[in-house]
Order: structure tokens, then sequence, then C-alpha cells
């Protein structure tokens, strides 16, 4: 199975397989030798990488407010019974 996490997005690079938006990102940076030539840049480049990823899940929460909801251990229970 080329994809075992089943995540997307992934990217296959012949042998390779690569998930998780920030892995693909990071693949890429180093594979076309973007990711920088020394420690400090490389760290700078993770740093703003994860950074976008942070207001990525900013935005996300702010679309989708599915934190909202609430969900007790006796809803999860019931519904299990339920779809049995």
């Amino acid at each position: 199975e080329k994809n075992p996490f089943a995540n997307l997005p992934y990217l296959v690079d012949g042998d390779t397989v690569v998930c998780q938006t920030n892995s693909v990102f990071a693949y890429l940076a180093e594979k076309l030798d973007m990711a920088g030539k020394d420690l400090q840049t490389r760290t700078l480049h993770n740093t703003l990488l994860c950074e976008s990823y942070d207001v990525r899940d900013a935005m996300v929460n702010i679309i989708y407010p599915f934190k909202k909801v609430c969900r007790t251990s006796t809803n999860s229970l019931l519904h299990s019974i339920a779809v049995k």
C-alpha cells in the first residue's frame, strides 16, 4: 500500500510516499534545494511552515466551529449502542 496512513494530501515520488501537508512541503523543499543552506535558514523555514499551519488551523476553527459541539461520554455510548 503506497499511502499506509491514508492521509491527504500525500505525494508519491518514485518509491517514496510522503503524507501530511507540512511533510510534503518539507520534502519538496529538500528535494528542490530550497530548504536553506545552513541550520539557521532551515530553522526559519520550519518555523514559518509551522506558523502557516497554525494560521490554517485557526481559520478552520473559525469556518468549521466543531469545538462548540459538546459531546459527552453518555452521548458517545448512546450512539455506539444505536449503531449496533
